[in-house]
């Protein structure tokens, strides 16, 4: 049941449009470039789609 609630959340994100990016724990310690570079990729999308 508690991922349902996950499931629901990023749901409701996404019909406002939102994107859920989703990072464990493993990822920000072992690989926290590969972190940012992905937010850094979403963020570049989302501005030349702006543009």
């Amino acid at each position: 049941m508690r991922f349902q609630a996950d499931h629901d959340k990023r749901n409701a994100l996404a019909r406002l449009g939102m994107t859920v990016l989703a990072f464990t724990w493993h990822d920000v310690v072992t690989a926290p470039v590969a972190v940012v570079e992905s937010v850094v990729a979403l963020l570049s999308d989302r501005r030349a789609a702006v543009s």
